[in-house]
């Protein structure tokens, strides 16, 4: 689980005076709309000149408006990074369980969490209940996801799966769980099983 938020810079309306800056140019792009432009113009704007000569290359010409539209059209949105959670801080502060010692014992070859949610629910053991122990709770919600990845295949990031779990005295309850695959920290494929209203 590796939670990444990211803010796109502001828009070329609201944040025009910046827009330029963004792509590297020494002027906004007001100010360069607003130029009698050429190519000596351009590089003095701060235009690189390998982008004039590609911007030439496709036939561009230097009417107002026409470069900025060009280097707009060849540009992928700039994003910036205002918060990254990785998998590490979230089994560190408890958000997600590490289980992959036990799951190597149930077959898997990669990392595998719980979330807190998953482990609170359906390994520990509620207040009351006989006959139960966290070690066998958590051995059926991996060997359970075992089964149904075998039953499946490969080939999908997320699958859902159930098993019966016993909550109180009385006869266990079908539960629903999912599971997702995709990059750790590092980019290595890990697994993480969630209740089916995690994201």
């Amino acid at each position: 689980m590796t939670a990444t938020k990211f803010r796109r810079w502001g828009s070329r309306q609201a944040d025009d005076m910046n827009s330029g800056v963004n792509l590297g140019l020494d002027i906004s792009w007001a100010e360069l709309d607003e130029l009698p432009l050429d190519r000596i113009t351009a590089v003095e704007a701060g235009v690189p000149d390998n982008t004039l000569d590609d911007y030439e290359d496709d036939g561009g010409t230097y009417a107002p408006g026409h470069l900025r539209q060009w280097i707009e059209a060849r540009t992928e949105p700039a994003w910036d990074l205002i918060h990254s959670y990785t998998r590490a801080q979230a089994i560190e502060d408890g958000t997600l369980v590490d289980v992959s010692v036990r799951a190597k014992e149930a077959g898997f070859k990669i990392p595998v969490a719980l979330t807190r949610a998953v482990w609170s629910r359906y390994v520990e053991i509620p207040a009351g209940v006989d006959c139960q122990d966290e070690a066998g709770r958590l051995w059926d919600v991996l060997w359970m996801l075992h089964v149904a990845i075998g039953q499946t295949g490969l080939g999908q990031d997320t699958l859902s799966y159930q098993l019966y779990v016993r909550n109180d005295n009385q006869k266990p309850r079908l539960v629903n769980l999912k599971a997702t695959c995709g990059p750790g920290d590092d980019a290595a494929p890990v697994l993480t099983i969630l209740c089916p209203d995690e994201d």
